[in-house]
């Protein structure tokens, strides 16, 4: 069974005029991100315009996960939570670079 990912986009993140381009790239982080361990994997990436929400949110089965549960469905799944978080925040700079052609 697959977990979800959400990642929710800051504006911010993208620069000064970043609420004009966080649509756009949300749209090609998602095709970035799709090819990432798609077997397990089903990747959310949206714009975070509501800051109480969350940067990441895990699910499973459309419930969601607390931080523990999301640890130890990672861990099942070989994956180690921090070095995980870790190459998703990496993957999502490195997209980033990619919108703008840097």
């Amino acid at each position: 069974m697959k977990m979800t990912i959400i990642c929710r986009v800051e504006p911010g993140c993208l620069g000064p005029d970043g609420a004009d381009h966080v649509e756009e790239f949300c749209k090609l982080g998602q095709k970035e991100f799709d090819a990432i361990d798609p077997d397990i994997f089903d990747w959310e990436i949206i714009p975070r315009f509501d800051k109480t929400r969350p940067e990441l949110q895990y699910k499973l089965r459309g419930r969601n996960l607390n931080e523990q549960q999301s640890e130890l469905y990672l861990k099942a799944l070989g994956k180690d939570p921090d070095t995980f978080e870790e190459a998703l925040f990496k993957q999502l700079s490195l997209s980033v670079n990619h919108y703008f052609g840097r």
